[in-house]
């Protein structure tokens, strides 16, 4: 098992214990807790959190070198372990996103979903059978010498970061992402031709795509175009690395997101819970969960490709969790803590901070019974199907549980004098017809 695979393994590991943190009970002893230092712990643990989605992006930039210097099957399976990992940390920054002005339009540019694989690269003829009123569903830029975007040419003879970034406008009229973590999902698995249409009660399944490690070979290319498909998916993890090395220099001592927050950390203290109810609300209980299972279909995920998406709910929720205990984990082992939300509130309404600890405690535990059933009986687009009564009742119990922690967050909010909460809304929750 590679170093990738062992850290993976044992964050799951952890994040399944469950144990509710002692950092409130430190708060306690070493003395009163301002909402000053809950900010500050706040901004150390957003600049914690963005610094290890950089290593861990660096790591899978390492593993997708070996494999295009060396594309064997190991080798593809090691740059998907890589990605997986490194998806562990960036889905942990999603409550700061929601939170802090400074993200929300540069998260697209790194998470952007869902994303019409036919622009990117070779598709399956079901797909392309497909009504669209994307005008570059199919447009296959690895297969193009250009391309026209917005009246501008834009040349393909090279893929680098500069002409990713190019192409990103051709999402102003559709799906058509080109750059972030879905995009190298896609290069390294392929479309999932395995996603099920109806219930199968098999537990023998398939997990994600199957792309060939010879789609990047020189000699023994399959399906064409090895050479820029390489360009492409070295050009996409180097965009990568350097859109979140902005936002963890953003978070550093003299960054703009820090600095606005301590400059007013009553106005921190509304970002902070507008972010962590957002998260429970709106993105994941709504976005993700509520929407999937109101479309019922296997493309209604979001980590469509890899079939990970189970764990992006998971470390999406645990986010909410670092957030209100003031810890983060990194991937490497190291710890960061600091003054805590729970330890602030404790001070003032012991009763409420014991309400949100069972209720994140009840999320945590429904969002394992989801993983549980995603790794070891039916694939996550398989239980979201319609008609799979107990795929469903799972998911549809993970997402009561958000709702509910968020009317806890709002309760916070209303203790600690908060009167500008935020809360993202989403069609799935507030007008489900919209999403069908």
């Amino acid at each position: 098992m590679n170093n990738s695979a062992l850290r993976m393994s044992a964050a799951f590991a952890a994040f399944f214990l469950l144990l509710a943190p002692a950092n409130a009970q430190l708060d306690a002893e070493v003395g009163p807790v301002s909402v000053s230092d809950v900010v500050a712990s706040y901004a150390d643990l957003a600049q914690a959190a963005y610094e290890d989605s950089v290593r861990t992006a660096q790591e899978l930039k390492g593993a997708i070198e070996t494999l295009l210097g060396d594309p064997t099957e190991e080798n593809l399976e090691e740059a998907r372990t890589a990605w997986k990992a490194a998806r562990i940390p960036y889905l942990q920054t999603e409550v700061f996103r929601l939170g802090t002005p400074e993200e929300l339009d540069w998260e697209r540019k790194v998470n952007g979903w869902p994303l019409d694989e036919g622009f990117i690269d070779y598709v399956d003829a079901s797909y392309l059978a497909r009504d669209s009123d994307n005008p570059f569903y199919a447009a296959n830029v690895l297969a193009a010498p250009e391309i026209e975007i917005d009246g501008k040419s834009i040349s393909l003879s090279r893929i680098t970061p500069d002409v990713l970034i190019d192409l990103s406008a051709a999402a102003e009229v559709g799906n058509n992402i080109p750059t972030g973590y879905h995009a190298i999902e896609f290069l390294l698995w392929g479309q999932d031709d395995n996603s099920p249409v109806e219930p199968t009660g098999d537990d023998d399944f398939q997990v994600g795509g199957t792309r060939p490690a010879t789609d990047f070979a020189d000699e023994a290319c399959t399906n064409g175009n090895c050479d820029r498909r390489g360009e492409f998916l070295f050009s996409a993890v180097n965009l990568l690395i350097s859109d979140l090395e902005e936002m963890a220099n953003n978070w550093q001592v003299t960054g703009a997101a820090r600095e606005s927050i301590i400059d007013n950390p009553e106005a921190g203290l509304a970002e902070i819970l507008s972010g962590m109810a957002s998260l429970s609300y709106g993105e994941l209980a709504g976005n993700q969960l509520k929407r999937a299972l109101l479309l019922g279909t296997a493309e209604a995920e979001q980590d469509d490709f890899s079939d990970y998406t189970y764990a992006a709910h998971l470390f999406d929720a645990r986010g909410v969790v670092n957030v209100y205990f003031g810890e983060y984990f990194a991937m490497d082992n190291s710890v960061t803590t600091g003054a805590s939300l729970a330890g602030l509130l404790a001070q003032n309404n012991p009763d409420l901070d014991e309400e949100m600890r069972i209720k994140l405690s009840v999320t945590m535990v429904r969002l394992r019974l989801m993983v549980t059933r995603a790794r070891s009986i039916e694939n996550y687009d398989q239980m979201l199907l319609e008609g799979n009564e107990d795929g469903n009742a799972i998911i549809q119990a993970a997402v009561d549980s958000l709702l509910d922690q968020t009317v806890t967050i709002r309760k916070i909010a209303s203790a600690l004098g908060v009167d500008n909460l935020v809360v993202a809304g989403a069609d799935s929750l507030d007008n489900p017809d919209a999403v069908l």
